[in-house]
């Protein structure tokens, strides 16, 4: 933010140029400081394994005398944009005669250091990113999705699944953390060129309002995987405009599960906008001008799991539809 201070010596106009000052300043300051995401493009290193702001490191001491490292991250100046970004990259862990490869991982968040040797130890393979991360960046708003800019580098002779994990939580003094959304991302093709990802965000619990966000971005979806290796670059989260209501239109869909046609039920009057998308954040479907009970055909798509969003004016809600 650039300021310039003009100091004029006329006492009757101080007061004037004062507010008129901070007026602007203030209106300039609102209008820019949109990116609630720290060190977004990667662009701070505290060194060439440390990202500012982002946690891709841990090390432990287990049993009282077995040390344990993982450090996944590395800065390239193989970038979408600015000078560097983050790769990511398989590391091993050895504890106990045992070796283990664990997928390379970054977050806003913290690494539960115990919950993951313990999953580890127990050769529990797949990744549970919900109980092995935790905490992330003070964020108080529901997003609509959240962006970034990648490369997929798989490992020929493994199926590597890059996963995208975003977590919105609030902590509960019974329970613990929260998740009050989330959102998915699944991909196990190559991407030799930075691409665009979108990951939507489902509401997991009506009424709540988030205390944390966490982004985690690992090479694999689960351990003992392979050498593949993600590049992370440009992430930013969208969120609902100063007029617009998150999960503010109530409605329902029928039948769920469906394989041919489904229903959007609704109390509210007048057409909206109807968008689905897969688990890797790619838009499947787009209507217009939709009313209550119009049928909308589904049978074109594969059978899964998707994210119906309505819009309508300034009210913006989604839920899960399985397709068979």
């Amino acid at each position: 933010i650039n300021v310039i201070l003009i100091i004029i010596i006329c006492n009757k106009m101080k007061k004037f140029l004062l507010i008129s000052f901070l007026s602007v300043f203030m209106l300039h300051f609102s209008v820019t400081a949109q990116n609630v995401i720290p060190n977004p493009g990667f662009e701070n290193w505290e060194s060439n394994s440390n990202a500012t702001d982002w946690n891709s490191s841990f090390s432990t001491i287990i049993m009282g005398f077995i040390p344990v490292s993982y450090s996944a991250g590395t800065q390239t100046t193989d970038a979408h944009s600015g000078s560097y970004a983050m790769q990511l990259q398989r590391q091993t862990i050895s504890a106990m005669s045992q070796t283990f490869q664990v997928p390379g991982l970054c977050q806003l968040g913290e690494f539960n250091i115990d919950t993951i040797i313990s999953m580890v130890m127990s050769q529990q393979y797949d990744l549970d990113l919900a109980r092995m991360m935790g905490g992330g960046v003070p964020f108080t708003q529901i997003p609509i999705n959240v962006k970034a800019w990648v490369k997929f580098i798989p490992d020929g002779n493994v199926t590597d699944t890059m996963l995208i994990a975003v977590y919105l939580t609030k902590h509960n003094e019974l329970t613990g953390d929260q998740i009050v959304a989330q959102g998915l991302y699944y991909n196990n093709n190559a991407m030799n060129d930075y691409t665009e990802v979108t990951i939507p965000i489902e509401v997991l619990i009506d009424g709540e309002t988030p205390e944390n966000l966490n982004i985690i971005f690992s090479t694999a979806a689960g351990y003992n995987c392979g050498e593949s290796e993600l590049f992370v670059d440009d992430i930013s989260v969208e969120t609902p405009s100063g007029i617009k209501e998150f999960n503010s239109f109530s409605f329902s869909v029928t039948p769920n599960p469906s394989s041919d046609v489904i229903t959007i039920h609704t109390q509210e009057i007048g057409a909206f906008t109807v968008e689905m998308f897969d688990l890797s954040g790619r838009k499947v479907l787009q209507l217009e001008k939709i009313t209550a009970a119009t049928p909308i055909s589904v049978a074109h798509l594969s059978a899964g799991t998707y994210l119906l969003q309505v819009t309508q004016d300034n009210k913006v809600s989604s839920q899960k539809v399985v397709i068979e």
